[in-house]
């Protein structure tokens, strides 16, 4: 079974009831089941080409936001399939993990730190389920981790990749951003991503701000 699923993430005006946080943590605890997000058309194309071609028994879901991709794509975004892909400095020790839409506000926000002199690993997640091994790999070499995710955090992707860390006996400094138990009311896409601090100066912010705290 193919399930499509739309309206992923913040809805705006839409309104609360429809807002679409909860689906990624619920369909995480399904055995058998491989979870795409796309972030743009292309992506779209590729994941659900995947989904549909896949030989295994599973479930296959792919989820996609209200709305379309940005009408510019940020400069230094490319896709190459697969089940992640890695930006920035391969090499730095902070990482920062994000998926969706929520990436191009991570690229924007690692592109100004860099310009500031902290260079950041960003890993963008395709494959949100299973987490790819190699996810787990390049983030056990960073010395803080930050996992950013348009979602409930409780049994969310972000809280599943801690999980994964953890278990690995990851050593560093985890911070996870998502929405903390609580239905987000109805308003613009922008004002929620504000809100939750999940647009690039929210990101930028908790980078910069947990890093010098340790």
């Amino acid at each position: 079974v193919v399930l499509c699923v739309d309206r992923a993430g913040f809805v705006g005006e839409d309104g609360e009831t429809h807002q679409g946080l909860f689906d990624a943590a619920f369909l995480n605890s399904i055995p058998n089941t491989t979870l795409y997000e796309p972030a743009s058309y292309e992506e779209l194309a590729d994941m659900l080409r995947l989904a549909v071609s896949d030989q295994t028994s599973g479930l296959q879901v792919v989820r996609y936001p209200r709305g379309g991709q940005p009408k510019l794509l940020p400069r230094g975004y490319t896709y190459q399939p697969g089940s992640y892909q890695i930006y920035g400095d391969a090499k730095a020790k902070t990482g920062v993990v994000a998926f969706g839409r929520v990436f191009f506000h991570a690229l924007e926000a690692a592109e100004l730190l860099a310009g500031q002199g902290m260079p950041i690993k960003l890993v963008k997640l395709h494959c949100l389920r299973p987490i790819p091994f190699g996810v787990i790999e390049e983030l056990m070499k960073c010395e803080r981790v930050f996992v950013f995710e348009e979602g409930i955090q409780a049994g969310g992707i972000a809280e599943h990749l801690a999980a994964c860390l953890t278990q690995a006996g990851y050593p560093g400094k985890l911070v996870l951003r998502a929405v903390d138990d609580q239905f987000v009311p109805q308003a613009t896409v922008a004002s929620a991503f504000r809100q939750f601090g999940l647009d690039a100066r929210g990101i930028l912010d908790t980078i910069e701000k947990e890093s010098s705290i340790g």
